[in-house]
């Protein structure tokens, strides 16, 4: 035991003395710093516009004139005229019926990354600057490319676009007219009213795009009579929600498991049972045989009041209110109509925005997550018409 000892206690002396021999000890050593630059990428992209040309004209269809037709300078024929303002704003002064004015909207990418982009055209009039509820822009076509604007036209997303030098990267051809409509005084409504359209270009980092729904009208020939009520009922307009992701594609988007649904509001109040809405989508027509589903306002609905559709209807059709995820949407539903009907007087002139939004969701309840994120990905905003005589008959 003693021996055993005495080695260990060699071998710490051994140890100690290598501990403070090893202090004084210097190391080979080399240090190389790599030095790292951080910038953020640029996403930029303007829009211009540039005066193509004035038209004026009586008793012609206002999109087939001719350079016969054609104004000199940017002025129209009864003293009206087309300008910048130095705000760069485009004023179209003093238009009468006949008159039409050709802009090119040009697209210039001033990124410096990769991006995706679309644009939207809507009718941004205020409430000021229409009377008794009418609007210039009801007189008006707002032709896009070839297709008449219906309340708001977004495009899908663009395929991606690298960085080009701040060139242009698209034209829009847009057409502002106020058709002629004939001596019988129907245009004088129109007459000192103002209206403004605002033309908004999207972009966002090419990884970044939020999903797209396209919004259509329905063609006069398209809207259906329903018989949900077991009286038939005239839609006064419908529109088709189509979305652009499929089975596929949804499940790589950052936004699959998001809360999806439709925000309903108006400008002002609608009374209870005053208006209707409708949907309709093939998955629930192949499940039940049923076409539409259609419903009245149950309760009054305040101005500016948001209520999601879905969630409210279901609420009151199977009792219990349903949530959906966007992926969801994509797999059960893909296409949504959407239409409306008016039943008051009350509710000429009044605008009912229609706004498909996605929203951060709990995983279990799917309820928006309050003060989560949210985004719109397409909307309409619709001015209620006169009601139809046989849907004011039919809820007598």
């Amino acid at each position: 035991m003693k021996k055993k000892a005495l080695i260990a206690s060699i071998m710490s002396l051994i140890m100690s003395i290598s501990v403070i021999c090893g202090a004084t000890y210097a190391l080979f050593t080399n240090e190389s710093i790599v030095n790292i630059a951080v910038t953020s990428g640029n996403v930029n992209v303007t829009a211009s516009a540039e005066i193509v040309a004035t038209y004026s004209a009586i008793g012609k269809d206002v999109m087939s004139y001719t350079d016969a037709d054609k104004n000199s300078g940017n002025t129209f024929e009864n003293g009206g005229n087309v300008e910048f303002a130095n705000s760069g704003l485009l004023n179209i002064n003093k238009m009468t019926p006949g008159d039409r004015v050709d802009i090119k909207v040009t697209l210039t990418n001033n990124s410096d990354v990769n991006i995706r982009y679309r644009t939207a055209v809507e009718d941004t009039t205020t409430d000021a600057m229409k009377k008794n509820g009418v609007s210039l822009f009801d007189a008006l076509i707002v032709d896009i490319d070839g297709s008449k604007l219906a309340n708001i036209k977004s495009t899908a997303w663009s395929d991606v676009v690298e960085p080009n030098g701040n060139a242009a990267i698209k034209e829009i051809n847009m057409v502002i007219a106020f058709p002629d409509g004939g001596t019988n005084g129907e245009d004088n409504k129109y007459q000192g009213l103002e209206c403004a359209l605002a033309i908004k270009v999207e972009a966002v980092q090419a990884n970044g795009a939020l999903p797209v729904a396209v919004v259509e009208n329905y063609t006069e020939s398209e809207i259906p009579t329903l018989n949900t009520f077991n009286k038939p009922v005239k839609l006064d307009d419908a529109f088709k929600f189509s979305a652009q992701d499929n089975a596929e594609t949804v499940k790589d988007s950052p936004y699959a498991k998001w809360g999806v649904d439709y925000l309903v509001s108006f400008n002002k109040k609608v009374k209870a049972n005053s208006a209707g809405l409708a949907g309709h989508f093939d998955a629930y027509t192949n499940a039940t045989g049923t076409e539409w589903v259609a419903f009245l306002a149950p309760i009054d609905v305040s101005a500016n009041e948001e209520v999601y559709l879905v969630n409210a209807v279901t609420g009151m059709v199977l009792g219990s209110p349903l949530r959906g995820t966007y992926e969801m949407l994509i797999e059960l539903v893909g296409e949504f109509d959407c239409g409306v009907f008016n039943l008051s007087e009350e509710n000429v002139g009044t605008v009912m925005t229609v706004k498909l939004v996605l929203f951060e969701c709990d995983e279990e309840t799917l309820e928006p997550i309050p003060g989560g994120k949210q985004e719109v990905v397409s909307r309409i905003d619709y001015t209620f018409k006169s009601p139809q005589e046989e849907n004011l008959k039919a809820f007598e």
